[in-house]
């Protein structure tokens, strides 16, 4: 598992009270020492493509979160919910939302 994916499994269960989605992955990725956009819309849109692996960004419309690599994302739902892992089926399934794809910096 990446460094990136290995950190934000480490917050699940943390409530912050302050990460919104991108906020969370800006963040896990300003910890490992790499930047990327704080909106999901940024992220989407100058990301490098990338594969899903581990410590990827998975992208869904207004929605970001980083994969653990075996098909699930830690993510931030809202700055009012605690930091989580699901499955990204079931994100997707919550909002009606297709994942656009996955990215990287």
């Amino acid at each position: 598992m990446s460094n990136i994916a290995s950190y934000a499994e480490s917050l699940i269960g943390l409530y912050t009270g302050r990460w919104d989605c991108s906020g969370f992955v800006s963040h896990c990725y300003a910890q490992c020492g790499r930047s990327c956009p704080s909106s999901s819309s940024a992220i989407w849109s100058s990301g490098i493509p990338a594969s899903g692996a581990a410590g990827d960004i998975v992208c869904w419309s207004g929605h970001v979160g980083i994969c653990d690599g075996a098909g699930n994302v830690i993510h931030s739902y809202n700055s009012n919910h605690n930091i989580r892992k699901d499955p990204i089926s079931k994100v997707s399934q919550w909002d009606g939302r297709t994942v656009l794809g996955y990215r990287t910096f």
